[in-house]
């Protein structure tokens, strides 16, 4: 079996990261069954962004086109 290249050992990484984030999503659901999905996603971002300022990361949320 080969080693991955730099490229693909950074899908591996951003795909794993994303798996992480639905399950963090889903968790939330569970816990909070009556929230809308506006609210979990503003729950989900605002734990993102403790988790990456413990890291000293900074995290901006894109804005979607009008």
């Amino acid at each position: 079996m080969s080693r991955p290249t730099p490229a693909e050992k950074f899908r591996i990484a951003l795909d794993l990261h994303e798996a992480g984030l639905r399950m963090h999503e889903q968790t939330l659901r569970r816990r909070y069954p009556e929230a809308s999905d506006e609210q979990i996603r503003d729950v989900l971002f605002a734990w993102l962004t403790r988790q990456s300022a413990a890291r000293g990361l900074t995290v901006r949320e894109l804005r979607q086109p009008s």
